[in-house]
């Protein structure tokens, strides 16, 4: 059996196999562990090879926004952390412009 991983050179990305429920991807073993049975080789081999693609499909993270801006200040705030006065500073200023737009 070939070396299953990032670096499996014998990964064709065009193949599609199907599990014993004839379709691709995680179907097949969603219902073996919905039905509590042991899953079989084609499902996970499907569900295996449709998650694969998906991690290589995804886009890149996107760069943090640095402080200063209103996406710093919501991000310090989701990570419980005290804001830094440049962030305070921006979502003030957020703050501000919305209740201005809104006013008008």
């Amino acid at each position: 059996m070939p070396k299953r991983g990032p670096w499996d050179l014998s990964h064709d990305p065009e193949a599609r196999p199907v599990g014993c429920n004839g379709a691709y991807g995680v179907s097949g073993a969603h219902r073996h562990r919905r039905e509590g049975t042991e899953t079989c080789v084609a499902c996970l081999s499907s569900e295996a090879h449709y998650q694969r693609e998906y991690r290589r499909g995804q886009p890149k993270p996107k760069a943090l926004k640095p402080c200063g801006t209103w996406a710093a200040a919501q991000r310090h705030r989701k990570a419980g952390e005290r804001l830094d006065f440049a962030c305070r500073l921006a979502e003030s200023t957020y703050k501000q412009e919305r209740r201005e737009r809104n006013a008008a």
